[in-house]
């Protein structure tokens, strides 16, 4: 039977991706530090959930074996919040990932999947798709950890062998992101309009963003793992643009829900464009987006008003 490793298997792609994975035939275990904050609704001898300290190797050590593949999305960092203490912020992002990395090379793991952001590590862009090759030049320390944590990637395959898939994710949304957090922009607005409180938009709402689903961005997951290929990065979004206040619109014209908008000042973090090109994608995964954004939106109202 095939096993799988999820780290930060609690979370919100996380998540989804333990029960894909199950529902797959893994034998799986999620590991978090803290149990998921929404039901998985998993009922399996296949599916194992271990809470205990990332940064512990007897734990970490504990759960590996050789062959296993490790799925990587453990972060406590934010775009947000990265630029307030980088120290801290590299700690919990690039410190985490070289000590998971090194457990994991000495477990003689089989293939490790990072989910990083192609939200962030790209940085300001002429206005067109955003391809693998394009320049990285992030904007945030979240975005400079989640490339330094890539780097460290192809580090370990020259020196130990350990094959890696990177996923580059636009702006994941979908079924149990939180609605009470702070990352997140669908969930965000759509957890206060449900709250009956008003939306507040970073700028003027004419920066773009590439909104993609956690089911599509769950398959790409699961293909990545299955898939060998020369290419090890890869974009996972739609390579279509929405405006905030698009996406306003859309929740009007689709939900048919009334809300008020208060405009707040730009934030320094923010790029002003970011849509992702999934050519590669497609071309070596046989991956492509199949939630268009009105359904994602149907979807995730409905499962606000069912939890």
């Amino acid at each position: 039977m095939n096993r799988a490793v999820v780290l930060g298997g609690s979370g919100f792609i996380g998540g989804r991706l333990v029960k894909a994975l199950v529902e797959q035939g893994y034998e799986t275990v999620s590991v978090d530090q803290r149990p998921p904050r929404f039901p998985l609704g998993i009922s399996s001898d296949r599916y194992q959930f271990a809470q205990g300290e990332l940064f512990d190797p007897d734990f970490i050590d504990s759960l590996l074996a050789p062959g296993d593949l490790v799925f990587h999305l453990a972060s406590v960092s934010l775009p947000e919040t990265s630029n307030q203490n980088m120290l801290q912020d590299l700690t919990a992002t690039v410190g985490l990932t070289i000590f998971l990395l090194e457990r994991c090379a000495r477990a003689r793991i089989r293939k490790a999947i990072f989910l990083s952001s192609g939200g962030t590590v790209y940085g300001v862009n002429a206005g067109c798709s955003i391809t693998e090759d394009h320049a990285t030049e992030p904007l945030s320390a979240y975005g400079i950890g989640k490339l330094t944590c890539e780097k460290y990637l192809g580090l370990f395959r020259q020196l130990f062998g350990m094959d890696h898939t990177i996923l580059r994710v636009a702006n994941a949304y979908g079924e149990r992101q939180d609605p009470f957090g702070r990352q997140g922009i669908i969930a965000v607005v759509l957890g206060k309009i449900f709250r009956g409180q008003p939306v507040e938009i970073w700028g003027d709402g004419n920066v773009v963003r590439d909104f993609v689903h956690v089911d599509d961005v769950v398959r790409a997951c699961l293909l990545a793992a299955a898939t060998d290929t020369e290419h090890r990065v890869f974009n996972i979004g739609t390579n279509t643009g929405v405006s905030l206040n698009g996406l306003l619109d859309e929740i009007r014209t689709t939900l048919g829900a009334q809300f008020e908008v208060r405009y707040a000042p730009a934030r320094a973090f923010d790029v002003p464009r970011v849509v992702l090109d999934y050519t590669r994608a497609r071309q070596d995964l046989g991956w492509s987006p199949g939630v268009s954004l009105g359904e994602g939106l149907k979807g995730y109202w409905q499962w606000l008003q069912r939890m």
